[in-house]
């Protein structure tokens, strides 16, 4: 099983007893329908009695009032079931949704700088919703199904255990399928999760750039690329459903053959007269079997459904497993006052360590003393200035602030004394006094102007 699989599992710990509860309605509600096949023999062994038409009339009625009273009760266990499963699992993703946007903005500017917006919103928003499947149509369905499951063959064995043991021929043969279609659908699951963050960043990337793209005319050049990237996609979809189909047809395949060698069996020992199967027990027989089928299909068919969430569930611990290349260190200070003398100390910086921006640059600020950085585009000027707050570490040598290495301060209170102009303008959204306070919320109106 996946590794992924186990992380989900620890945030499914905090909500076990709605798991458990969906489990238990969902047994129940399977159960009461074995009720059908139960009630359709003691009707064709009442027929077929001594009774007088009256007694085997009062007799049905009350089996079919009986029936009735099942299937109402199944109701509120259906609702109960899927409420305490989209509880759960709405929670979960709301808890795993969390903890990721929490762990995004802990990463450095670098993990950011070097991913599109949209790859990265595809895993926040995408992905996480498709790992909401993996509890309802995995874990719960699974147990569920499980549990009906060996309650049904057991029942099968103490009614027939020869015909049971028909009925169980073609079990092994659903799991070969699911063992060996299961990596391939899991590899094409990731393919299509990847066009999708690929298409999802090459969207977000050029409706941002828009006025770029109409000033230079570029609207066809777009339409083209998107339309190549959309090809892509509907490629790798067709893989994986073509997969899923050879899966959902081997399942529908077994499905039918099971029935059929039992009641091939069953109507050979009826025929050759076996007094310890008559033509009412193999119907109650048969009719028994198709609810050992139906949760053997149920679990074959949600096998596809299952690997696609783990691939997008895959990409969300991917994020989850990159980690923050500046952080505090244990014994970090606090800064508390500032003078504001800067120091560049034999400093070199590099995106990439073969690619250096830049290199052995030493340079003082005195205290209210402004600074102009000059150059021509690229040159390092922005790269220089965001070496300050430490939106990237110094590859090289060090910078100081008041004759203390950055590195032996606590970031935030760092980052508290520095007031930034950013050189692109960004606005969020809300009102023009919001923007204006988001960096100090209790700043007073005067302050403000």
């Amino acid at each position: 099983m996946s590794p992924s699989f186990w992380r989900f599992l620890r945030y499914a710990r905090p909500y076990w007893r709605l798991c458990a509860g969906s489990i238990s309605f969902g047994v129940l509600k399977f159960s009461l329908a074995l009720a059908l096949p139960g009630a359709l023999g003691y009707v064709l062994k009442v027929a077929a009695s001594d009774l007088t038409p009256a007694q085997k009339e009062w007799r049905i009625a009350i089996i079919i009032a009986g029936l009735i009273g099942v299937f109402l009760v199944r109701s509120p266990l259906t609702y109960y079931r899927t409420w305490f499963a989209e509880l759960a699992g709405n929670r979960i993703v709301f808890d795993l949704r969390r903890d990721l946007y929490d762990h995004l903005l802990r990463l450095n500017l670098s993990y950011h700088t070097n991913r599109r917006t949209g790859e990265t919103l595809s895993r926040l928003i995408t992905d996480i919703n498709a790992s909401q499947g993996i509890l309802d149509r995995g874990i719960l369905s699974a147990g569920i199904d499980f549990i009906f499951l060996n309650g049904v063959v057991i029942a099968l064995f103490v009614m027939d255990w020869r015909l049971a043991a028909v009925s169980l021929l073609t079990l092994p043969f659903y799991g070969a399928s699911i063992i060996a279609l299961n990596p391939r659908l899991r590899r094409a699951a990731t393919e299509v999760q990847e066009q999708i963050s690929v298409m999802s960043g090459e969207v977000t990337e050029k409706l941002t750039g828009l006025p770029v793209v109409f000033g230079f005319v570029r609207e066809k050049t777009e339409e083209i690329r998107f339309f190549r990237l959309h090809r892509e996609y509907l490629r790798r979809m067709m893989r994986y459903i073509r997969i899923q189909a050879s899966e959902i047809t081997s399942s529908e395949f077994l499905t039918a053959a099971g029935p059929l060698a039992v009641l091939g069996y069953g109507g050979y020992r009826v025929i050759q007269g076996d007094q310890s199967l008559s033509v009412s027990d193999l119907v109650v027989f048969y009719g028994f079997i198709s609810h050992l089928y139906l949760p053997t299909r149920r679990l074959a068919d949600a096998s596809p459904i299952v690997q696609e969430r783990l691939a997008a569930l895959d990409r969300v611990f991917e994020v989850f497993d990159a980690k923050p290349e500046i952080v505090d260190r244990p014994d970090a200070l606090t800064l508390r006052s500032v003078e504001g003398r800067i120091e560049f100390r034999q400093v070199h910086f590099g995106y990439r360590p073969e690619q250096p921006v830049l290199q052995d640059i030493n340079l003082v600020i005195e205290p209210g003393q402004s600074v102009a950085i000059v150059g021509r585009s690229g040159a390092g000027k922005s790269t220089l200035v965001g070496l300050v707050p430490r939106f990237y570490d110094v590859t090289l040598g060090a910078l100081l602030i008041d004759g203390h290495d950055l590195r032996e301060l606590r970031l935030k209170s760092l980052r508290e004394h520095i007031g930034i102009v950013m050189q692109d303008a960004v606005l969020f959204s809300g009102t023009v006094r919001e923007n204006i306070l988001y960096g100090r919320r209790g700043a007073t109106e005067a302050e403000m102007l």
